[in-house]
């Protein structure tokens, strides 16, 4: 009998969860990018929030992985 999606985990964490938020912060990174590439391909000035937004996803993608990667899962 196989595990309801809602219930799969690998003992660490919720792995629905966990796709969920790299998902979203991924989305927030790259609509980030694209916005201002298209600013600036209208000669506009890209707001300052749309490069918090977009720096501050990819930082705590970074933070996620660097956790990740040290093996400690937290």
């Amino acid at each position: 009998m196989e595990t309801p999606i809602s219930k799969v985990s690998n003992g660490k964490h919720d792995v629905v969860t966990h796709r969920i938020v790299v998902s979203s912060l991924s989305a927030v990174v790259i609509l980030a990018g694209a916005g201002s590439v298209a600013l600036a391909a209208l000669d506009k000035e890209t707001p300052q929030a749309v490069t918090a937004l977009g720096y501050t996803a990819l930082g705590a993608l970074a933070g996620m992985l660097a956790s990740i990667m040290k093996g400690n899962g937290s």
